[in-house]
């Protein structure tokens, strides 16, 4: 830069002193922009040493940039001034401002640019001139293959401009900032990754080494401290293969050996954690060529130790599940099958691989029925488990179970479903019921034989001597005794039979358990000895239960003669009731006494039919079963808790109801009497003659009949009728239910009483509606009196 004109050789001498003021400047800038690293610092160093060099007032660097409304804008990075100019840097104005004096095409193009203030557009140049300035130069710098911003050069005197050497020179300091700017770019972005890098290594779980060509270690995240138990740093320079398991360390190195420059391999080996344990490490290397012979490797490792234990639990679990022989089927929410078992696929006849992703739909629950379809599929909706018994694919039985797997939080996950083929084994209990039904019933016939033959003994053997042409009135009055009380003790023992059936007869009535407890505390205290004493504490404020009064009376007499038999030298008797807890909707009643006691052995079989520990002549064995039929079939419970010589409490369980039971006395019938003609029809002589004997005892006129044929012929035949026919059940040839609708043709209105030994829940209901009432055999004269004036009264009341 210089004045006006002058001599050839000052203007020489004058021009080559400028080129060599540049040349040490850009020599001097150059240097220091390879040492600096900053953007910011390189642009302050450049403009500094050009505005000295140049001997310009201002030197500048502004950086090209887009502003947001898309047009092209600049920002003054750096600015050298001399003394008394002012600095703009950090000024509003030269930030984010509109380019105006660097809008030049030359610049665009990547060319300089210089000349006076008014070779610029008007408006520039006023600006200019305003501020005093004469001539500018402008020069592109390029970097990262673009135009990244302009250097510029201002000088305020009018004989000073800028020739085309010096721009040639400042062309050279603005190529070389560009190329230190891209540079320190790059140097930048490099830094930042790097300090990326180890921000994500310092932070990962996984385990992040770099290896050198021989194994050593020269890099370890700190995450290796979490799986190895050792410090990172202290890794460094130890060879990697030290810390594998021995047994996979030459694998381990034949992989690591193995591998080629620029290649990945995939290492699976155990390392030694530093309490002496080992865990399992899933690797990954990325080796390269390092920056001595031999590759290095980039190694991302990961602790699996923990999903290896579980992959090995649940290879033992499948292994168990394909051993068993049942069937295993597991699906998710959706319905898709995730697992089914070696048994499922051989039942199916379809391999896991197919079955797995389809519908559980498709292979379940096929056959079985729509109530047991619904079942299932409620549960599921629900959420519940279901188990139950299903018809399978070959019409087998299969037992099966439903259950939700839940995860840690208490959602579901899964359902299983566990079938097993049981149409052998159901089989099996069917034989196994019969073969008791026959042991049961061969201890019933020989429990019954005995007692019957029993019976039958004093009969017989009476009825042999009255035969006798003489017989004293003395032996007459003890033979009928006799043989009453063995008739008597036959129609107990049969009536305990049939209470024992679970179809026996039973009343239905409300029944003060209280009035029982009186009846049989009555009752006992007429037989007991005098060393056996019945106390009673009725403590319930409700005893009012639903049933038949009479069973459940002998139930509490046969517990009560149980305890009394307990206790062979005396003792007391303790019968109780009470509510087993607040809100109980049940009454218990309670007999206790100080006995023998009960081992447990024997409790086990206390409520068998026949199963007794007194000698025979003492009991059958059915008292207990018989009261333990009888309190089943009235909704409730019996248990006993007893020990050897500690004596026994049975307690008994009823259900309360709502309401009053009659009083007990207004329970017993008078024997009823009347007037009329009956027909006794039965095909057996004995039962005729002694109804009609009966009958004319109440004082009816009785007629018989051997069969259903001659019934119906003397009901027939014209003359007196009768007013009642007493009919049994089975007879030979026209038996009483074809004898009952022949009677019914001919004489419609005549009320027939059905007597029978059968249980009346063993009848049908259209018979029972045909009959005017039930005469249970064996009756009594009461029984026999108050069902024919029952009878009788309903003719008559309904006529």
């Amino acid at each position: 830069m210089h004045g006006g004109a002058a001599g050839d050789e000052k203007v020489a001498s004058r021009a080559a002193r400028d080129r060599e003021r540049y040349l040490a400047c850009l020599a001097e800038l150059s240097t220091r922009l390879l040492r600096s690293r900053d953007p910011g610092e390189l642009l302050a160093l450049a403009v500094e040493s050009l505005r000295e060099a140049s001997g310009a007032e201002r030197c500048y660097a502004f950086e090209n940039h887009l502003g947001a409304d898309g047009s092209r804008r600049a920002t003054l990075r750096a600015e050298s001034c001399a003394p008394g100019v002012p600095l703009a840097l950090g000024r509003p104005e030269t930030i984010d401002a509109p380019l105006h004096v660097l809008d030049r095409p030359e610049l665009a193009r990547g060319e300089p640019f210089h000349g006076p203030a008014d070779a610029f557009p008007p408006d520039v140049a006023a600006r200019l001139a305003a501020q005093g300035l004469r001539e500018l130069a402008l020069l592109p710098i390029q970097a990262e293959a673009g135009w990244w911003g302009t250097l510029g050069l201002a000088t305020y005197r009018a004989d000073v401009h800028f020739d085309e050497a010096e721009i040639a020179l400042l062309r050279t300091a603005a190529n070389a900032i560009g190329a230190a700017l891209e540079r320190a770019h790059q140097d930048q972005a490099l830094r930042e990754s790097e300090a990326r890098f180890r921000r994500i290594a310092e932070q990962a779980f996984d385990l992040i080494s770099e290896c050198d060509a021989r194994g050593r270690f020269l890099y370890a995240s700190p995450s290796h401290e979490a799986v190895l138990g050792v410090a990172a740093e202290s890794l460094v320079g130890q060879y990697a293969l030290e810390r594998v398991h021995p047994d996979d360390r030459e694998e381990t190195r034949r992989t690591f050996a193995a591998a080629h420059p620029d290649g990945t391999a995939r290492m699976l080996f155990r390392m030694r954690h530093e309490d002496g344990s080992w865990r399992w490490i899933e690797a990954i290397g990325r080796f390269q060529a390092g920056r001595s012979s031999g590759p290095q490797a980039v190694i991302i490792g990961r602790d699996v130790t923990e999903r290896r234990r579980l992959d090995e639990e649940r290879a033992r679990l499948e292994q168990a599940m394909d051993q068993a022989r049942d069937v295993i089927v597991i699906w998710d929410r959706a319905g898709r099958v995730v697992y089914v078992n070696a048994a499922w696929e051989r039942d199916v006849g379809m391999t896991r691989s197919v079955a797995c992703g389809r519908s559980i739909h498709e292979f379940t629950w096929r056959s079985a029925t729509a109530e047991h379809t619904e079942e299932i599929g409620r549960a599921l909706r629900e959420e519940s488990a279901w188990k139950g018994r299903i018809r399978g694919r070959r019409n087998e039985l299969v037992d099966t179970s439903i259950t939700a797997v839940r995860d840690a939080g208490g959602c579901i996950r899964y359902f299983i479903s566990v079938s097993r083929d049981v149409t052998r084994e159901a089989e099996l209990e069917v034989q196994l019921r019969q073969q008791q039904k026959l042991e049961a019933i061969g201890t019933l016939a020989t429990g019954v034989a005995h007692d019957f033959n029993n019976l039958l003994t004093g009969v017989l053997g009476y009825a042999e001597l009255l035969e006798k042409d003489e017989v004293e009135p003395e032996t007459l009055r003890e033979a009928i005794g006799v043989i009453g009380q063995a008739a008597r003790r036959g129609t107990e023992l049969t009536s305990q039979l049939l209470r024992f059936s679970p179809r026996a007869p039973r009343a239905s009535g409300l029944v003060d358990l209280h009035d029982v407890v009186a009846e049989v505390v009555a009752l006992t205290a007429r037989t007991f000895p005098r060393n056996v004493e019945v106390r009673t504490a009725l403590a319930a404020p409700r005893s009012t239960v639903s049933g038949d009064a009479g069973q459940l009376q002998q139930v509490l007499l046969n517990l009560v003669l149980n305890a009394r038999d307990a206790m062979p030298a005396g003792g007391t008797v303790s019968i109780e009731t009470a509510l087993p807890g607040e809100g109980w909707e049940e009454i218990a009643l309670r007999v206790r006494d100080g006995g023998v006691g009960i081992d447990e052995a024997l409790r086990e079989r206390i409520f068998e039919p026949f199963f007794t520990t007194k000698p025979r002549e003492k009991g059958t064995g059915l008292g207990l079963a018989v009261a333990y039929g009888i309190v089943e079939s009235h909704g409730g419970s019996i248990r006993v808790d007893s020990a050897p010589g500690a004596g026994a409490t049975f307690e008994v369980r009823l259900p309360l109801c709502e309401g009053t039971a009659p009083r007990a006395d207004a329970r017993r019938l008078a024997v009823a009497t009347g007037a009329g003609r009956v027909l006794v029809v039965d095909d057996e002589p004995t039962v005729r003659r002694v109804a009609r004997r009966m009958l004319e005892r109440l004082g009816y006129e009785a007629c018989e009949a051997a069969d259903g044929d001659e019934a119906l012929l003397r009901v027939g035949e014209a003359g007196r009728p009768f007013d009642l026919v007493l009919l049994d059940l089975d007879m030979p040839n026209v038996d009483g239910r074809a004898c009952l609708l022949g009677l019914q043709r001919i004489a419609p209105d005549l009320p027939v009483v059905l007597s029978t030994g059968l249980p009346a829940g063993e009848l049908p209901a259209a018979l029972l509606a045909r009959v005017a009432g039930i005469l249970p055999k064996p009756y009594a004269l009461a029984s026999l009196g108050n069902a024919v004036a029952q009878a009788l009264t309903r003719r008559a009341t309904s006529g």
